[in-house]
């Protein structure tokens, strides 16, 4: 959210900022799923099956890599909001998160 109002409220300095924490919790999170991986058993007694906890962690792990992907293309063109936007990019944003 802070990433989007530091946008819309055209802080090019904190948005920069934001997106650099955004990135080092992508690399966080993708340090985490390495380890899990890494860590799941492989027997037959795990209560769900192996490739579904697979696919969940593959499923949540889009999620960063999305928002690093947003934030790295918003500074990147430094895509301004239309005035007449802002409001409603706001309420979508906190909707979203």
């Amino acid at each position: 959210m802070g990433f989007f109002a530091a946008v819309t409220g055209n802080d090019w300095n904190r948005a920069n900022e934001i997106q650099q924490q955004i990135v080092n919790y992508e690399h966080q999170a993708d340090d985490i799923k390495k380890q899990l991986r890494l860590h799941l058993p492989k027997s037959l007694f795990l209560p769900v099956p192996r490739t579904d906890l697979l696919d969940l962690l593959s499923m949540q792990d889009r999620i960063p890599n999305r928002a690093k992907d947003i934030a790295g293309i918003i500074i990147g063109r430094r895509m301004s909001i239309p005035a007449i936007m802002k409001e409603q990019m706001n309420e979508f944003v906190s909707a979203s998160v």
